[in-house]
C-alpha cells in the first residue's frame, strides 16, 4: 500500500529511472571497431550481422563499472526472406554459445543494412528483447546504402518500449603511449 501523500506510480517510475542511470558505461576497443568494419565490408550478404562480446570491468582507480566490447564475431549463415527470424535467432544463439566458451560476456549484436533511419522491424525488436533481455545489452544498427555511413549502439528502454542511442567510449590500444607521443588521438570510426 502507498503511504499517504505518495503516488505508487511515481515511486515505480523513480525506480526505473534509477535503474537506467545505473547502467554501466559502454566502451568499445578500437580493435573491435576495426573488426566490425571489416566484417561488414567483407560480407557478401545484404544484411551482415553477428555478435558483440567482451567483459564487465571495474576501474581499479575510480571503481567505475563499465562494459567493454572487445570481440566481434560475424555470422556464418546468410539470412533470406524465408528464414529471416528463425535463421537470425539460431545463428545468434550459436555465436553466443561460442562466446561463452571463450569466456566472453554476450553484450549484444550488430546488423547492417537496416536503412538510414537505423530502426529494427517490430519482430526483430521482439527478438532483441528475447535474446538480450538485460537493460545494459545493446544492438549496433548500421547502414551505408546511400554512400553515407551511419551507425548507433542502441539499448532498449522498457518504459517507452523503444531503442535509444547509447553513448560509448572508443578505447585506444594504449592511451598513455598515444598521448605521450604528442600526436592527436585518432578515431577509427567513420560514422
Amino acid at each position: 500500500a502507498a503511504r499517504p501523500g505518495r503516488h505508487p506510480r511515481r515511486r515505480r517510475e523513480r525506480r526505473a529511472l534509477r535503474t537506467a542511470a545505473d547502467l554501466p558505461t559502454l566502451g568499445v576497443t578500437q580493435t573491435a571497431l576495426v573488426d566490425l568494419q571489416a566484417a561488414i565490408q567483407q560480407s557478401r550478404t545484404r544484411m551482415p550481422y553477428g555478435i558483440l562480446a567482451g567483459q564487465f570491468c571495474v576501474c581499479p582507480e575510480t571503481g567505475e563499472k563499465y562494459l567493454l566490447i572487445d570481440d566481434v564475431r560475424p555470422a556464418r549463415a546468410e539470412l533470406t526472406d524465408r528464414n529471416f527470424a528463425d535463421g537470425l535467432r539460431a545463428e545468434l544463439r550459436s555465436l553466443a554459445e561460442l562466446a561463452a566458451r571463450r569466456g566472453k560476456l554476450l553484450i549484444g549484436w550488430y546488423i547492417s543494412g537496416t536503412g538510414d533511419d537505423l530502426r529494427l522491424e517490430a519482430e526483430d525488436l521482439d527478438l532483441h528483447r528475447e535474446m538480450f533481455p538485460e537493460a545494459w545489452q545493446v544492438v549496433l544498427l548500421h547502414d551505408n546504402a546511400d554512400g553515407v555511413e551511419r551507425a548507433a549502439l542502441m539499448r532498449f528502454e522498457s518504459m517507452t518500449q523503444r531503442l535509444y542511442a547509447s553513448p560509448f567510449f572508443e578505447m585506444l590500444p594504449d592511451a598513455t603511449e598515444a598521448k605521450s607521443g604528442g600526436g592527436d588521438l585518432v578515431t577509427v570510426l567513420s560514422w
